[in-house]
């Protein structure tokens, strides 16, 4: 299963709302643990292993 999160900068962590899963949104503190993260919380909500989801990451980077 391939999820699309939206990454945005909040403070010193990153918010993340999958874009394509209802109700997934999360936190990390560094970029790099941005997909891992998701793919923990999907598997969870989804009920199936993360090794089978693929995360695709799209960084919001608007100012305020």
């Amino acid at each position: 299963m391939k999820i699309r999160a939206s990454a945005r900068r909040s403070g010193e962590w990153w918010a993340i709302s999958a874009l394509n899963v209802d109700g997934l949104h999360t936190q990390a503190r560094d970029r790099d643990d941005i997909a891992p993260i998701v793919a923990d919380a999907a598997a969870l909500l989804l009920a199936m292993p993360a090794e089978h989801i693929e995360v695709e990451v799209i960084f919001d980077v608007r100012e305020d």
